[in-house]
């Protein structure tokens, strides 16, 4: 028996050797003949005269007598493996096993410093050796165990990750950041295997990473008039002023989206000014970004939508006609039935409510008012009510010219105005009766 397996194992040598990792599980066959018998057995290289019966060295798992069997290798060795398949005939194969126990994983980078940003997983790059060469493709997926210091209680403080191509990074998925908290974590390689499970070991010096990961500096909404649920409405050519408020020693960074004409990379403090040149709907951003001491971490990024109508025009309503009325009488009390003259504007842009401004004359052309009457908070279809006390002592109906003359947004833009006929309405004032004779009494 002896030279038949030393015949086989000059054989085998001719063919050749597995290569396998201490703790890996290997499954090996050969054909199957049914009716044949099979019998695996290890033998030591440098004593193949007595079958490896030490289960701390190699242990035959499975199939020891069937043409397929599981085996695992728990010591570095050479070694050779030998199946006997017995028939009419009785037939010897055999391989080399070389098990190895230098196989090894290592981190190339052993700090690392970040700023939140609530993304997992952290990536890291590792070494993965056999002796001096890089561990064979055959040998992946690789599963990587570590603990991790830091998490803080009740989150998790180990880890499994798989390494499945080579050069891949190490993905560590199981830090938990704080946005409020600074926090440092230390992860530290505990175990690797192959996918046959056989173990890699680690490199000593090189097995710990040191990551810290800054909070988020805070930063509050923006501020600016006319804003509602985050959405501000203006009028063209508005001259707007934005604030922010955050931690203290924040730089800003603004930036409008959509607007081609607005720069505001000189704007780094608290306060931007936009004068808004272009009607649309547009996207003001802004963020803070940290001193270098705390990493130059960024703050969250705050928005708000404008919409920039374009520019109106004030004119009164097309069907706003002029308004009959009668002659105030003595002790100013009104000659008819309308307390007030009322008119309808019509304003078709910019950003409500407004304010309108307008005169009236005399029918010889002076000024009835001294100065431009102010009608504010108006509605785009507003109503100018103006009292009726107009005193007419001809003998015939006279007319007030009731002139628009300015209109100016909420945001303080001033509209473009009509035409003069299109902003002119009338008060017709019916002249005072005259009443002849005395009163009598019966």
């Amino acid at each position: 028996m002896t030279f038949m397996i030393l015949a086989v194992a000059h054989k085998a040598t001719a063919q050749g050797s597995f290569v396998v990792f201490e703790e890996a599980t290997r499954i090996y066959s050969v054909d199957n003949h049914p009716g044949n018998t099979y019998e695996w057995a290890v033998y030591n290289l440098a004593d193949i005269n007595n079958e490896i019966t030490d289960l701390n060295i190699v242990e035959i798992l499975d199939g020891k007598t069937d043409h397929q069997a599981e085996i695992k290798w728990k010591k570095a060795g050479d070694y050779l493996l030998i199946i006997r398949e017995q028939g009419i005939c009785q037939n010897l194969k055999a391989t080399k096993i070389k098990v190895v126990d230098n196989a090894s994983i290592a981190l190339t980078v052993f700090n690392s410093i970040d700023c939140y940003d609530g993304l997992n997983p952290y990536s890291t790059p590792v070494e993965l050796k056999l002796g001096a060469a890089d561990i064979d493709a055959a040998m992946y997926p690789i599963t990587v165990e570590y603990s991790i210091a830091g998490n803080g209680a009740g989150n998790p403080s180990n880890g499994t990750a798989t390494i499945v191509n080579k050069g891949e990074l190490l993905q560590i998925s199981e830090l938990i950041e704080d946005a409020d908290l600074t926090k440092e974590f230390t992860i530290r390689l505990t175990a690797a295997k192959n996918k046959y499970g056989g173990r890699i070991n680690i490199t000593a010096g090189k097995e710990e990473h040191i990551r810290k990961v800054f909070e988020q500096p805070d930063i509050n909404d923006i501020v600016a008039d006319y804003m509602t649920a985050r959405m501000q409405t203006v009028t063209v050519t508005a001259s707007c002023n934005y604030e922010i408020s955050g931690d203290a020693g924040l730089k800003y960074t603004w930036a409008v989206k959509g607007h081609p004409e607005i720069d505001l990379t000189g704007y780094t403090n608290t306060l931007a000014h936009i004068d808004w040149r272009l009607p649309g709907t547009y996207t003001l951003q802004v963020y803070g970004t940290a001193p270098a001491v705390l990493n130059n971490c960024n703050t969250e990024l705050k928005e708000i939508t404008v919409q920039v109508l374009p520019m109106g025009t004030l004119k009164f309503k097309d069907d706003t006609d002029h308004v009959i009325t009668c002659s105030r009488l003595a002790a100013n009390k009104n000659g008819g039935p309308l307390d007030n003259s009322e008119f309808i504007i019509d304003i078709n842009g910019g950003a409500g409510p407004y304010t309108v401004y307008y005169t009236i004359r005399r029918p010889d052309g002076t000024l009835y008012t001294v100065a431009p009457v102010k009608t504010k908070n108006l509605t785009k279809n507003g109503l100018i009510s103006i009292l009726n006390k107009f005193e007419n002592t001809t003998a015939t109906m006279e007319s007030f010219e009731v002139e628009l003359t300015k209109a100016v947004t909420r945001d303080g833009v001033e509209l473009r105005l009509g035409t003069k006929d299109e902003r002119t309405r009338y008060i017709r004032v019916r002249n005072k009766p005259s009443l002849g004779g005395v009163i009598t009494a019966n």
